[in-house]
């Protein structure tokens, strides 16, 4: 247990989950306005210079030391990488993202779990390899829920000493962890689901902004709160919202909240 000191200064963390359908501006909208300099973690095989063409000139961006960006190996190296440079991360980066959580819970982590299924013949490997080898029991997404945990307590550790972090992922309809909502993160397994909202300061759905003749402009709105009926996951830790939007620009968002960057 530490107990915290009335002198000590207390942080005003900022740890924010964002969600919403494919080519809406989540990427590109977080890079553009986030705190510099920024840490981006790439967490799916996408080319983040085609995101960003015609928009960022990404090269330079990197060269003048605003931008450092970074592809996980495996969950263990993401989680290694978090807890052997902590101090430096807090020190050297005033925000990090991590970009595409859904794949890499769904497709990278899962996939390790379940190459770690079939080696341990849990499924018969002999007559059905192909299929065995992409199944998951119940204790695989159990594991699944346990592993994210662990990373998320990681990054909220790193949150908890300055930087805002934002986290991405993809929406669906429907979600199967909770078929009460209309719409909600794209999330493997169940447990997680329900689970991930206690982690995070703010959680938002990033939707594409159109002017009169229907024409998409930038940025795109997040909303932080889904109305009394609540068909979508939102969260807002700060002051009582004028309205249930954004248009996202984390630097108006952050000082709304009074963050001090």
């Amino acid at each position: 247990m530490k107990w915290i000191d009335p002198s000590e200064e207390d942080i005003d963390r900022a740890l924010i989950f964002i969600y919403g359908p494919p080519y809406t501006g989540k990427t590109l909208t977080s890079i553009m306005t986030l705190p510099k300099p920024l840490l981006y973690f790439g967490c799916e095989p996408k080319g983040l210079d085609r995101t960003c063409k015609g928009h960022i000139d990404l090269p330079a961006l990197k060269k003048s030391g605003n931008f450092k960006h970074g592809r996980p190996e495996s969950y263990e190296d993401l989680c290694d990488t978090l807890a052997k440079n902590e101090d430096m991360i807090v020190e050297k980066f005033k925000a990090v993202l991590f970009d595409g959580i859904t794949f890499f819970m769904g497709v990278d982590l899962l996939g390790e779990i379940q190459v770690e299924t079939g080696k341990a013949g849990i499924f018969n490997a002999t007559e059905r390899p192909l299929i065995n080898s992409s199944r998951t029991d119940q204790t695989g997404y159990g594991g699944l829920a346990t592993l994210m945990n662990r990373l998320c307590k990681l990054i909220g550790n790193i949150a908890a000493r300055g930087p805002v972090v934002v986290l991405t992922a993809q929406q669906t309809e429907d979600p199967k962890w909770n078929r009460e909502l209309s719409a909600g993160p794209a999330l493997a397994g169940k447990k997680f689901g329900e689970e991930f909202p206690g982690f995070f300061d703010m959680i938002g759905r990033v939707e594409k902004r159109e002017d009169k003749d229907g024409r998409v402009v930038w940025p795109p709105n997040v909303w932080f709160e889904s109305g009394k009926d609540e068909s979508f996951t939102a969260r807002w830790s700060g002051p009582t919202l004028e309205q249930p939007y954004f248009e996202m620009d984390w630097g108006k968002i952050l000082a709304y909240t009074g963050k001090q960057i």
